[in-house]
């Protein structure tokens, strides 16, 4: 007995629909805040002294004078999570911060540069932004010695090994007796403080490992 095919078979089978690719996810790269910098910073500084006269007994007007700051600062930070440590040291040249006697109008104080080297603690709020904390221990040349300094500021990311900042510092110094250098010779008791405004840009080394974000 022979047995035909069923020429209809083939058209119950289920028919396929199009093959649909699923779509890709892509991946954008971003380097983290680990690594060490070096960079260069300017911007405008206050100086404000307080002077008393010891020898003989008088006091001299507490003065303002601005100047401006122009320098340089490396470091090394370490992200954790979104919490960012550093350590960082900053010099700076000061030009025009002079105190000037007001009846002679012969300078007798003057910063020509300051220098930090500071503790850091900053939250990523963004990959690309970092809202800092910073604070340790401050110079200043001439009449300035040593004291302590506090600031804060804000970093971006524009390029994965390149920072923009934007800072401000505060420097406080302890009185100090001074021989102002003048004749006849006067000593005084100064208490000297710098605040500084600065921009700058820091160039990142060994930025730290590559991690990807999904979008």
């Amino acid at each position: 007995m022979i047995i035909s095919g069923n020429p209809a078979f083939s058209a119950d089978l289920p028919q396929l629909g199009p093959v649909v690719s699923q779509p890709q996810v892509a991946s954008a790269p971003f380097s983290t805040w680990s690594g060490c910098f070096l960079g260069g910073n300017g911007g405008v500084d206050l100086a404000t002294w307080n002077i008393g006269i010891s020898t003989p007994a008088a006091n001299l007007p507490s003065r303002s004078v601005d100047g401006v700051a122009l320098g340089g600062q490396f470091g090394c930070d370490y992200q954790v999570g979104n919490w960012v440590f550093g350590i960082q040291a900053m010099g700076d040249g000061i030009g025009g911060a002079k105190y000037v006697l007001p009846l002679s109008g012969d300078p007798i104080m003057q910063e020509k540069w300051f220098a930090t080297a500071t503790g850091r603690i900053g939250y990523a709020v963004d990959p690309a932004f970092l809202p800092y904390l910073r604070g340790g221990a401050g110079w200043a040349g001439q009449e300035g010695g040593a004291g302590w300094t506090a600031g804060a500021g804000i970093e971006w990311k524009c390029l994965p090994s390149l920072s923009l900042f934007v800072e401000y510092d505060y420097l406080g110094f302890g009185a100090r007796d001074i021989n102002l250098g003048t004749t006849p010779p006067l000593s005084s008791n100064t208490n000297l403080s710098i605040q500084a405004i600065l921009l700058g840009f820091n160039y990142r080394f060994d930025f730290g490992s590559w991690v990807t974000t999904r979008y």
